[in-house]
Order: structure tokens, then sequence, then C-alpha cells
């Protein structure tokens, strides 16, 4: 005896014609949105702009004028001050022999100093490698020969640790000592004001959409 075959009725096959229909539409509607996110990853200057400290602060500079950016003691720094600070320590380093890949040192506290390497560095498009300034001098000398340091940046108070340290190994070719001169140096050491103040500043491009109209 064959299986009896259940019975349509108008409604139910209305009902499952309306069910594919919404299904056939949303396969639709995820095809396109995917082929949307195909285009998107698609990069391209029309639509994918990499994220960079840099442009943030040349962008900085132009929006926000003559507002203070860094204040580091009794000294006090505009976005535009700043980042002709942050042009001309690139220039330095640039004389100094800093390239692509390079490796620039900081030891130092939180300062004016080392928040200028942190884009002066990447400007020239060296590596920026900071020192944990609770190392002792065996530890740092090993570091900086590692990196195979270029040059190295010492705020003056930590001067004496990067002195012991130099004794222990050589592995750069210039230091930069960044305080206000109160601490007796080696011959040899460049001051960090003086070269800064002197060098040609890098001639850093504008990011798009940071153009005079901004």
């Amino acid at each position: 005896m064959s299986p009896r075959l259940p019975s349509w009725s108008l409604v139910d096959i209305r009902g499952l014609v309306e069910a594919v229909l919404d299904v056939t539409t949303n396969v639709l509607d995820n095809a396109e949105q995917s082929a949307q996110n195909r285009a998107w990853f698609n990069r391209s200057e029309a639509n994918f702009v990499p994220l960079s400290p840099l442009s943030f602060l040349w962008r900085s500079e132009r929006a926000y004028g003559g507002k203070v950016a860094v204040i580091d003691g009794e000294r006090s720094f505009t976005y535009p001050a700043f980042a002709e600070r942050v042009r001309r320590l690139a220039g330095l380093l640039y004389d100094l022999g800093v390239g692509p890949g390079d490796v620039v040192s900081v030891l130092a506290f939180n300062s004016a100093a080392l928040l200028e390497a942190h884009y002066a560095v990447p400007l020239t498009g060296g590596v920026l490698n900071e020192l944990n300034t609770r190392l002792d001098a065996a530890t740092i000398a090993t570091i900086v020969v590692h990196s195979e340091s270029h040059v190295v940046i010492v705020d003056e108070e930590l001067l004496p640790l990067m002195e012991a340290a130099s004794r222990k190994r050589v592995g750069y070719t210039s230091i930069i000592v960044a305080g206000n001169g109160s601490t007796r140096r080696a011959a040899g050491l460049l001051d960090y004001e003086e070269p800064i103040a002197e060098a040609t500043p890098w001639p850093a491009p504008l990011p798009r959409g940071c153009d005079q109209r901004n």
C-alpha cells in the first residue's frame, strides 16, 4: 500500500513560496555585502590611509595652532613648536647618519626629548629603542650592542649610567645628552638643544587632508 501524500492548501503553498523568496533574498543580500567588503579591502588612496603618529602630529600642528602640546618642567611647547623640534631632531639624526632601519636608543625619563624621539626617529625611517631606566649598566650595554644602536640619546641625570655602560662595551657612534647642562660631560658628547637649534629641519611631507585649507 503506497503512502498517503499530504494535501496542500493554497495558503500552505503561498507560505512555502514566501519562505523560499525570503531565503533567496537573504542569500543575495549577503553576496552583495561580501562583494562590497571585498571592494573595501582592495586598498587604494581613495579608501585607505595608514595610521601613523607622524600624520597625527602634522594634522595637530595645523588644527590646534597655538595650543600647548607639551609641558616639561618649566618649559612648554605649542603644537607647531613641538613639530618643528621634531623635524629638527630628525634632521640632526640624519646628519649623524641615521637612515631607514638604523637604531636610535633612548635612555631617559618622561620628558620632551623622549617624546620628540618617538616622532623624529620614525620620521627618518629609523627604529626607536627605548631603554628601561631601571636596568644596570651591564644590561644596558648588552642591549645597545645587540641592537646595533647608531645613536644614543640620554637624559643628563642618567648620563653616569650610560657612561658606565659605554666603558663595558661600545656599540654606537654618537651620544646626545638631553638636559640643562648642569651635569659635567665628557668630551665628544653632543648637547641636545644646541645641535637641534642649528640642524636643518627634516622636510616632512604633509599627509592627505592636511593642506592649507584645514
